[in-house]
């Protein structure tokens, strides 16, 4: 047991990790879908890891300012300026189907196919870049 703990504290463990899922999902980088930080192999030791810095925020915040969002748009909106809501609401609805869909294709690529799996993955740990659109998996 004292083996295990002591090596999800040790950060050369988790830049190896972060390596690796960066070449598991070579495809998926290269097409845009997804990002993972790159590791400074430089700066890195068992108790220190620089991590290249990521825009965005989390899906977690993101999705939650989306609805509250929505909410006041729609109570503010009249006639044809509803109509501009509902678009908005539509495309908004589109974004949050797209970054569901890739999240749940990436967690089903690490359980069948990569034997791999992010023990961490929560909506804290998955920035979204509203810019770009970039996912990126912390």
């Amino acid at each position: 047991f004292l083996q295990v703990l002591q090596r999800q504290t040790n950060f050369e463990w988790e830049a190896y990790n972060l390596r690796k899922f960066a070449y598991n999902f070579s495809r998926e980088i290269s097409q845009g879908e997804v990002k993972f930080p790159d590791v400074s192999l430089d700066l890195l030791s068992p108790e220190v890891l620089v991590e290249s810095w990521a825009n965005g925020f989390s899906v977690g915040k993101f999705l939650s300012s989306l609805d509250k969002g929505i909410t006041d748009v729609s109570s503010g909106l009249k006639n044809t300026a509803k109509q501009l809501g509902e678009t908005m609401t539509e495309a908004l609805e589109d974004t949050k189907r797209d970054i569901a869909r890739t999240i749940f294709n990436l967690n089903i690529k690490m359980f069948l196919r990569d034997n791999l799996i992010h023990s961490d993955m929560h909506a804290g740990n998955i920035l979204f870049s509203e810019e770009t659109g970039d996912l990126t998996v912390l």
